[in-house]
C-alpha cells in the first residue's frame, strides 16, 4: 500500500491473512477487535500520522481478498490450516511482533 512502511505492511498483511484463516476454519477470533488493536499499535510506536489507517486498510483489504480466496477452497482447514492459536491470542493482545 502507497506511503505505509514495510514493516506496518507486513504486519497488517500477516494478521489480515490469519485472521480471514481463522474465520474460514471456525476459530472463535473478534476480528474487528484485531484490527483495532493493530491500528492502536501503529499509532502507539509513533508512526507518522495517517500510517494507522492506512495500516487498519491494509488488514482490511487482505482480509477480504483472502476469504474470498479461502471460501473457493473445502478442504483448506483440513490440509493448510496452521495458523497457531498462540499467534491469535497474541493478537488480540495487540502485539504484532514477528512469529517467536
Amino acid at each position: 500500500m502507497v506511503g505505509l512502511p514495510a514493516e506496518e505492511f507486513e504486519r497488517a498483511y500477516a494478521a489480515g491473512y490469519d485472521v480471514a484463516a481463522a474465520e474460514r476454519c471456525g476459530a472463535a477470533i473478534d476480528a474487528g477487535a484485531i484490527r483495532h488493536a493493530l491500528v492502536t499499535d501503529v499509532e502507539r510506536r509513533g508512526n507518522p500520522p495517517g500510517t494507522a489507517d492506512k495500516a487498519g486498510r491494509a488488514f482490511d483489504k487482505t482480509r477480504s481478498e483472502f476469504t474470498q480466496k479461502l471460501h473457493a477452497r473445502p478442504d483448506y482447514c483440513v490440509t493448510e490450516y496452521a495458523v497457531p492459536p498462540e499467534r491469535l491470542a497474541q493478537y488480540a493482545k495487540g502485539d504484532f511482533s514477528a512469529a517467536r
